[in-house]
């Protein structure tokens, strides 16, 4: 018996923000200090070191209500902590959406809900500080700008997306489910089997309702951009340097804040 063929139902658009759906998690300033996000920043920044795009995973390293204690080193980011490049990325991306939805005559949301990396124990998973330093500094930026803000685990969210926004009607459907979602991203790479209610919804409690199994492991996009750029190096600096390349390497892979820059040798 041939399989029965069943339709790709797309029914809700994405919003749209300088004409594309994707917006990458870069930010740049402008000579007038004006904060540029997305392809925009990428398209606007003259020099590769101006623009930022780490400062995701920074937001859940430093402590949101040290608001005195700086947390940025970088020359071209007129903000001193994290949390004001991630509020400048936040309020330009939401002006855009805001803008697009009243040109489509849409309400502007009155809720949001946040994706975040998985929060299991292991060296390679998100731990639950910097969950909470993630999820307190977002609260912080998003204040008074939604009624409700609520955070779900990146695999959930996904499963989501397809399940009510898309609505693939395999997953669409009002009966459990068990899907694997894989996910690859400029940060971690991560694999979670998940398991629905008899419903074929998820949820964050019930012991129906949970990921059956994860595993985050930080092999990311930019893992293997800086793998490439490692190699390029190797390759243009003289055979009697490498050896040098290969210790500072290593060394900016261990950097995980900006204060341990100013343990580094000025060589390295």
């Amino acid at each position: 018996m041939s399989n029965k063929k069943l339709p790709f139902i797309s029914s809700v658009s994405l919003a749209q923000v300088d004409g594309r759906n994707v917006i990458p998690t870069a930010i740049h300033y402008d000579s007038e200090k004006r904060a540029r996000i997305g392809y925009d920043a990428r398209e606007h920044c003259g020099e590769p070191e101006q623009l930022l795009e780490d400062f995701k995973i920074e937001l859940g390293q430093h402590d949101p209500d040290a608001v005195t204690k700086r947390s940025v080193r970088n020359p071209h980011a007129p903000r001193s902590t994290v949390v004001g490049i991630a509020q400048d990325f936040f309020f330009e991306l939401l002006s855009k959406v805001n803008s697009w939805l009243e040109q489509q005559g849409r309400p502007l949301p009155k809720s949001i809900l946040i994706a975040e990396p998985l929060a299991l124990s292991g060296i390679d998973m998100a731990e639950e500080s910097w969950l909470s330093n993630y999820r307190r500094a977002i609260r912080r930026i998003l204040h008074g700008k939604f009624e409700q803000i609520d955070f779900m685990p990146e695999p959930f969210a996904v499963f989501q997306y397809y399940r009510y926004g898309l609505r693939h009607p395999v997953i669409a459907e009002q009966r459990k489910h068990i899907a694997l979602v894989l996910d690859f991203g400029g940060g971690t790479f991560d694999i979670s089997v998940i398991e629905t209610t008899k419903s074929g919804d998820v949820s964050q409690s019930g012991t129906n309702s949970r990921p059956l199994s994860a595993k985050s492991v930080q092999v990311g996009g930019f893992y293997v951009n800086r793998l490439l750029a490692a190699h390029l190096l190797s390759k243009a600096v003289d055979q009697n340097l490498r050896g040098d390349v290969r210790k500072s390497l290593d060394l900016v892979a261990r950097t995980k804040t900006p204060d341990d820059l100013a343990e580094l040798h000025e060589r390295q």
